[in-house]
């Protein structure tokens, strides 16, 4: 699971169908979650295994609830949507 968005990075390069893809997901309580997303161009290079993600972004997420039946991954993705940086971000 990966989100797409059209983005533009901090050294001004843009791309339509930019994948931010979540690299990370650590606890730091039980309801506190520090997450690392990196972003890559496309979602054939977020994929390849090869290509480096242009950049890297970092959230903390304070209101995960353990005792929802789903896992944490995908936790993670739905509350990145309703961040104001991913209004209109779809899953690819």
């Amino acid at each position: 699971m990966s989100l797409q968005l059209p983005t533009t990075f901090s050294t001004g390069l843009s791309a339509i169908e930019a994948t931010h893809k979540v690299l990370e997901a650590q606890f730091e309580s039980p309801s506190t979650i520090k997450v690392v997303v990196g972003v890559y161009a496309d979602l054939g290079k977020s994929q390849d295994g090869a290509t480096p993600y242009i950049e890297r972004r970092y959230f903390t997420m304070t209101d995960f609830d353990p005792t929802v039946d789903t896992n944490m991954h995908t936790q993670v993705y739905e509350w990145m949507k309703t961040l104001p940086e991913y209004a209109g971000a779809v899953d690819v």
